[in-house]
């Protein structure tokens, strides 16, 4: 019974996504257009990692909240500290014994 609603949801947010992902991917083009033509060559440089996680990101505020990117911004920023906080509490786990483990590589170092 959960999986049955799990995919209704699934299906149901991915519904309200499309046409968002569908206006921002258009709205990016018509901004390289108005850039390529503002270049003077018709030709114009553009570093489309940080565009297409704009996109992404303004898509699923849209899909999600009901809001523009600018509003959603501070829950993807505080989403990036929550992952920064995580990496870094995972980096000082400590596990009593761990050192004297006989790990594969701890052992050929061993050999040699």
């Amino acid at each position: 019974m959960a999986d049955a609603r799990l995919g209704a949801g699934l299906r149901s947010f991915l519904q309200r996504l499309v046409p968002h992902v569908g206006r921002s991917v258009a709205a990016l083009a018509e901004e390289w257009c108005a850039m390529a033509a503002a270049g003077g060559t018709g030709e114009v440089e553009v570093d489309v990692a940080e565009w297409f996680q704009a996109v992404t990101e303004e898509a699923i505020t849209r899909a999600t909240f009901g809001r523009s990117y600018d509003d959603g911004r501070v829950v993807f920023a505080m989403q990036g500290r929550l992952m920064a906080f995580a990496s870094e509490a995972f980096r000082k786990v400590l596990v009593p014994g761990y050192r004297y483990a006989a790990l594969p590589l701890r052992l050929r170092r061993r050999r040699h």
